[in-house]
């Protein structure tokens, strides 16, 4: 399978190479254009992997509008992957309008890869701050990956560099700013680890936790006497357009082994749109719940996690709850991708290969919290609940023009 990608992946970054020389013109043209432009007072949150606001950039948002500062704030959300050529000049159209806000924007906010800004340089007056949407290092990225399948091509990078035009990078700790600072290939210094991460705040509000059971349950008709296990695996394939959920963790020896006790929330990864169908015998123990919004929000009802590579085990470990970890493909995605860290020596809980084994250990109650905990203090300098009202006043205020 992972062979078959490797080679469709290769073709279709080979066809689309030459759309990619006339994105990038059209999109430094437009820049350039309006680079005589005065900058405002204007905050521009910028995403190609999403269509809302949400993660760190919602959080920011909203501690911005509590504070009521003077900035514009303008959402640039154009997700990438959709078919036809109307869609795709939609979409360049979209990125050179982008093109105009970043020349006026006092401020630039991103959380992911965004082209847009790696063709062109940011004036002095712009302050461009990159949230990642993982709080750590887990899986390989950016100049980590060059060559690999996953990665940028080599070639690409030498003619247009990736992650330029950071001033601060935000990251949990020191430990994980280290393999930051080599997927980004940036320096040390631009990483910002004594704020926390704003999406954080939401596990210490306690007037939240308190209603969120009851808005989860009735949602999506959740029985109220059984513990919670929240699965949430990542995405498989090389990008947005050919990822797919690789559906092998057995949901019936599960049932079979712990439906007395608990019951499974299934949470795919956005990039997966095909809805899963659950089967008959599993309805009332499985349930999907992939379109709900916001997956901090059912890590604070969960009462255990399962993923396989997912950067979620950051923020959960806040919460001092048990993780498992079912990776039967673990040989395939460590050539495919790759990890920062010690798979099975680091990470905060076992790994497993086979369903049974792990059902066991979960009706056993035999978790590993030690090193649960151990991986938060690694992961989380700070943690209090008042990271977004930090980063605004440490990192947009001081910088706001007058």
């Amino acid at each position: 399978m992972f062979d078959i990608l490797k080679s469709k992946w290769k073709i279709f970054k080979k066809e689309h190479k030459s759309k990619k020389r006339i994105s990038k013109f059209a999109l430094k043209f437009s820049y350039y254009i309006c680079y005589l432009l005065p900058v405002q007072k204007k905050l521009v949150f910028v995403a190609n992997n999403t269509d809302r606001l949400d993660r760190n950039p919602k959080y920011i948002y909203d501690e911005i509008k509590k504070q009521n500062l003077d900035l514009k704030i303008v959402l640039m959300f154009n997700p990438a992957g959709k078919k036809g050529k109307k869609n795709q000049i939609k979409f360049l159209l979209k990125n050179m309008l982008a093109e105009y806000h970043m020349a006026t924007a006092n401020f630039i906010i991103l959380d992911a890869y965004y082209f847009p800004l790696y063709v062109i340089k940011t004036k002095k007056k712009t302050t461009v701050i990159q949230v990642w949407h993982a709080s750590g290092g887990f899986k390989k990225i950016g100049y980590s990956v060059l060559g690999n399948s996953f990665g940028v091509n080599e070639k690409d990078i030498k003619i247009n560099p990736i992650h330029t035009n950071y001033t601060y990078c935000l990251m949990g700790s020191k430990y994980n700013a280290k393999f930051y600072a080599e997927a980004f290939n940036v320096s040390l210094d631009k990483f910002v680890t004594d704020v926390g991460i704003p999406r954080t705040d939401v596990f210490f509000n306690e007037e939240l936790k308190i209603k969120l059971p009851d808005k989860i349950f009735e949602m999506y008709n959740i029985p109220r006497d059984k513990k919670i296990i929240l699965y949430a695996p990542t995405f498989r394939g090389a990008h947005k357009i050919s990822a797919y959920f690789k559906d092998d963790l057995d949901f019936n020896i599960m049932k079979e082994n712990i439906s007395d006790d608990y019951i499974i929330l299934l949470k795919l990864h956005p990039w997966i749109t095909e809805k899963y169908e659950i089967s008959e015998e599993l309805k009332g123990f499985l349930f999907d719940v992939s379109d709900y919004p916001d997956i901090n929000e059912l890590m604070i009802i969960s009462d255990v996690m399962i993923t396989d590579y997912s950067s979620a085990i950051f923020e959960y470990s806040l919460l001092e709850k048990p993780m498992l970890f079912y990776a039967s493909d673990y040989f395939d995605y460590i050539d495919e991708r790759g990890f920062y860290i010690d798979f099975h020596n680091d990470l905060p809980g076992k790994v497993y290969t086979d369903t049974l084994s792990m059902a066991k250990d979960i009706k056993d109650n035999n978790f590993e919290m030690d090193r649960v905990r151990d991986f938060k203090k690694q992961t989380f300098e700070v943690a209090d609940g008042k990271s977004s009202e930090r980063f605004v006043n440490e990192l947009i205020k001081p910088n706001m023009i007058k």
